[in-house]
């Protein structure tokens, strides 16, 4: 509980960083009373690095048995095992790779376990049962589409001022 990881996006383009994407990660090892920056956007390696959709797609998890291993959703998914000081990109979808849609938002490990970790994204839900390969190419995902009744939902209103309205929707 006292190791803790923040994905932080960028508001403003600026040295090394472009408006959206990610400005880093940072890491807690004492609970939050101090943090250190462990990566910016040039620890994004693999097929593809940064891209300025972190507002739509940002998650992290840590593996419940190692917190040096960490994986991140952005567009992709990426892994970390040094603690966030660079991050593999194990899915590739805007670069060509079909086997996991893109624009992820969940992540989550089956509680106690370092190898089942589940992910959630646009295109439906995946499942590795190798996120502790030593090899970031052998981590393998397998879509649960055809399994699983899921739909990608999104909530709005169509009433004008539904934002401020005492009761929305009337």
């Amino acid at each position: 509980p006292d190791v803790i990881y923040v994905q932080v996006q960028a508001i403003h383009a600026g040295s090394g960083t472009q408006r959206g994407g990610q400005l880093g990660v940072w890491r807690t090892t004492d609970g939050g009373a101090t943090w250190q920056q462990r990566s910016s956007p040039t620890g994004l390696t693999g097929c593809s690095g940064d891209y300025n959709q972190n507002w739509y797609d940002q998650g992290i998890t840590v593996d419940p048995n190692n917190s040096d291993v960490v994986y991140m959703s952005t567009v992709d998914i990426f892994r970390s095992t040094n603690g966030g000081t660079t991050f593999t990109n194990l899915t590739c979808g805007y670069a060509g790779e079909e086997t996991v849609h893109v624009d992820h938002h969940a992540l989550a490990y089956v509680p106690g376990s370092s190898t089942t970790l589940i992910a959630g994204s646009d295109g439906g839900a995946y499942v590795t049962q190798n996120a502790d390969a030593a090899n970031p190419a052998s981590v393998t995902f397998n879509q649960l589409n055809n399994s699983l009744s899921t739909i990608e939902f999104y909530s709005g209103d169509i009433t004008g001022n539904f934002a401020n309205a005492a009761q929305p929707g009337i």
